[in-house]
């Protein structure tokens, strides 16, 4: 669901999950996630995170317990790092900032250990010229994150 928080997401996983995967298919099937920019937004009128870290842990655990009705295997990609010189096509009051960005990364990658699923590591791996603009991967950004993808789920022997 692009442009979407965990909050939102949460509403159509439960739904979304068992259009898509039928239970007998389940070891047959993975589910991976690519959460967190969205939940990382500052808002510098508010000065508020758009969904703080605590919520944003809880609602990771829920994706989880959810997607762990349809399928066993089940992955996070980490966030992508952020341009912060490169934000002029963002609303005034919205920031993305490499320093919330970690800490929501990180936030993902210890849930992933905790409830030994997989992290996909993205933060720093793709360079900033395959965005459009300080956030959003271009086509060419969109095969490399593919390319990490892949290779991660053959390391893994998950397919």
């Amino acid at each position: 669901d692009t442009g979407s928080d965990t909050k939102r997401i949460l509403r159509h996983v439960d739904t979304d999950s068992k259009i898509a995967l039928a239970k007998k298919y389940k070891e047959n099937n993975m589910i991976i996630f690519s959460v967190g920019k969205n939940d990382a937004i500052y808002f510098t009128d508010t000065k508020k995170m758009n969904i703080p870290l605590r919520q944003f842990e809880t609602n990771l655990r829920k994706m989880i317990n959810i997607a762990r009705q349809y399928v066993d295997k089940i992955a996070f990609t980490g966030l992508l790092d952020v341009d912060e010189t490169n934000q002029k096509n963002f609303s005034e009051n919205v920031s993305y900032q490499n320093k919330n960005f970690s800490k929501y990364d990180k936030m993902i990658q210890r849930v992933c250990k905790e409830e030994k699923i997989h992290f996909i590591p993205l933060f720093g791996k793709i360079s900033y010229d395959l965005r459009w603009d300080g956030l959003h991967p271009k086509p060419e950004g969109h095969k490399k994150i593919f390319e990490i993808v892949l290779s991660y789920l053959k390391k893994e022997k998950l397919l």
